[in-house]
């Protein structure tokens, strides 16, 4: 019988927000800010969850259970690896916060649907060119 290893969320808020042109951080999604949005949808699945963001941003917002890179200005895979380092035991639901048009069913049902021989998923939405993938580790 396999079992599933602990699954921690992280929510890669950090970087230099060049693509937006404003801080993520800042990004409304019903009524609340994002980065509490993805909270609230990932607090159902996830037995930890970390809010990846650079240290400018966790002093500005006081946010919750930051995780600063260890590795600065490595983008995105910073935040993975200091995700990895922090849980090496532990399989990562990884999502970035300005994906605004992910819903919590979309989430729901991928995590929902995993199995013991599958190691990666991933939704996209063809609507909106937004995707998002999930790795667990087995």
């Amino acid at each position: 019988m396999n079992s599933y290893l602990p699954l921690t969320g992280l929510i890669l808020c950090g970087g230099k927000s060049s693509r937006l042109g404003f801080d993520k951080l800042s990004v409304i999604k019903d009524t609340v800010p994002v980065y509490n949005w993805w909270l609230g949808v990932l607090e159902k699945h996830c037995s930890n969850i970390y809010i990846s963001c650079n240290p400018h941003q966790a002093d500005q917002y006081k946010l919750p259970n930051t995780l600063i890179d260890i590795e600065s200005h490595q983008g995105p895979l910073g935040g993975i690896y200091s995700a990895i380092l922090k849980h090496p035991d532990h399989a990562l639901l990884v999502v970035a916060c300005d994906l605004v048009y992910i819903t919590e069913k979309d989430i729901d049902s991928t995590h929902n649907s995993k199995r013991s021989d599958f190691l990666w998923y991933n939704l996209l939405d063809f609507r909106d060119r937004f995707s998002i993938s999930i790795v667990y580790h087995l």
